[in-house]
């Protein structure tokens, strides 16, 4: 039977199920180093059980032992300790060993050594297996929403890729209107306001050619919210603002849908007295490429939304040091008397030098920061401690595009409450671990 937490003494204990839901990374061992509990999410990752061999499936990778024994175990409680599997040594756990004196055993508790969803998946294991309170859980959301936004500007580069190369050359496809070459072609008569669209464009609206679809069926067909800015965009182009006409604009299908359309045209006939006759120009069809600028959009949003609304402060900076996002619990761990709106564009490196009298060790705070910069390699769970008392647990993630670095995300999370209890629970253990050893015999 496994020993848990049991402080009787102070009215306070975990039974098993109770464990297993706050550690379910946790495997406990014998002298012997035979296994005599273990959280079912442990279980699952090594596909071991209680009675086998802790060495079976596990080795201590840090801090490094010359001897692997029972007692050199015992005397690295206070540290953190790497174990990784056997079956396979890029599955690393990182957490600490508890030696437990009325059993005589060892128990180790941690969490696997994670860095995206799909790692998790390669683990066999999923985010049920992972405690509530783990602040993993929240890392693992970022980069997963990091990742998909990514994935959808990809996508929207090589749309845009496309549909830039489509209207560079749609330029030149007026010329072969007669032949019926193009996406869409219109001309416009501006003295009598009639217009003529051939035939490849009325395929994009759902029309068959022989329909008719003419400067009345396109007004008809267009979205009331455009209407203005095309004639805007018209009367600039007319007066001379700008070299060509060109204008956004959405047209109902004849599904009744609305589609995405971006016009293009340029003067081709004047009268005697020099003023524009007729306009000929080019219509594509945009609305895939605005499909995936609004889902990137709404991507945007529910990522901005899920940093913002963290109880870790969290900062994002471009591959300049220049901040793109950040949250109100930031700038309220930090003492920032601006919102966090108002630090978009700054330089992240005044904050850093402004912030460093927070800390107890300011010098090492620094030298750490720019260390991790440098490296540009994960870091996690790195505790601050700062001079009010209060602790901060930092972790940073690169952010890689294509292989290329493009910036990076900064987590602050206040652990105070979480160190102060760790601090007085061992406080405790040592009392009573005296009083023990001073009871006569």
């Amino acid at each position: 039977m496994a020993l848990f937490v049991d402080m009787n003494a102070t009215g306070f204990s975990f039974g098993e199920e109770q464990f297993n839901r706050i550690f379910p990374f946790y495997i406990q061992f014998d002298s012997d180093f035979k296994v005599t509990s273990i959280g079912r999410s442990m279980a699952k990752m090594l596909l071991a059980g209680v009675g086998t061999n802790l060495f079976d499936s596990l080795n201590v990778i840090h801090p490094k032992l010359k001897i692997t024994d029972f007692h050199a175990l015992k005397g690295i409680g206070n540290q953190i300790v790497l174990l990784n599997l056997k079956s396979d040594p890029r599955n690393i756990l990182r957490g600490q060993l508890e030696y437990i004196d009325s059993s005589n055993q060892l128990l180790f508790v941690g969490t696997p050594w994670v860095i995206s969803m799909d790692d998790i998946k390669e683990k066999n294991l999923s985010l049920n297996d992972f405690a509530k309170h783990d602040p993993l859980i929240d890392q693992l959301n970022i980069l997963k929403a990091q990742e998909l936004a990514t994935n959808d500007i990809k996508k929207m580069l090589q749309v845009a890729n496309e549909q830039k190369n489509a209207i560079k050359y749609s330029e030149h496809l007026w010329k072969f209107a007669l032949e019926g070459n193009g996406d869409g072609i219109w001309q416009y008569e501006i003295n009598s306001e009639e217009g003529l669209f051939f035939p490849p464009f009325k395929k994009a609206l759902g029309y068959q050619l022989e329909d008719d679809f003419g400067y009345a069926q396109w007004k008809e067909a267009l979205h009331p919210g455009d209407l203005e800015k095309i004639n805007e965009a018209f009367d600039s182009y007319l007066k001379g603002d700008s070299r060509q006409f060109m204008v956004e604009h959405r047209l109902r299908h004849k599904n009744g849908n609305y589609k995405y359309f971006v016009a293009r045209g340029i003067i081709v006939d004047w009268d005697e007295r020099g003023l524009p006759l007729m306009v000929i120009g080019t219509i594509t069809d945009i609305d895939q490429q605005k499909q995936l600028e609004l889902q990137i959009k709404e991507t945007a949003n529910r990522l901005s939304y899920l940093i913002e609304n963290l109880h870790s402060g969290v900062i994002v900076e471009n591959k300049d040091r220049k901040i793109i996002l950040a949250n109100e619990q930031f700038c309220k761990i930090f003492g920032i008397r601006i919102s966090p709106q108002q630090l978009i564009g700054k330089d992240f490196t005044g904050i850093i030098e402004a912030g460093r009298v927070l800390f107890s060790e300011p010098a090492e705070f620094t030298e750490r920061v720019y260390e991790i910069l440098e490296q540009k390699n994960i870091a996690l769970h790195e505790t601050l401690e700062l001079k009010d008392g209060r602790y901060l647990e930092r972790n940073y993630v690169p952010i890689f595009l294509d292989g290329n670095y493009e910036g990076h995300l900064w987590n602050f999370e206040d652990v105070t409450e979480k160190i102060l209890a760790e601090q007085r629970l061992e406080k405790q253990k040592k009392f009573y671990e005296n009083v023990l050893n001073n009871i006569p015999e």
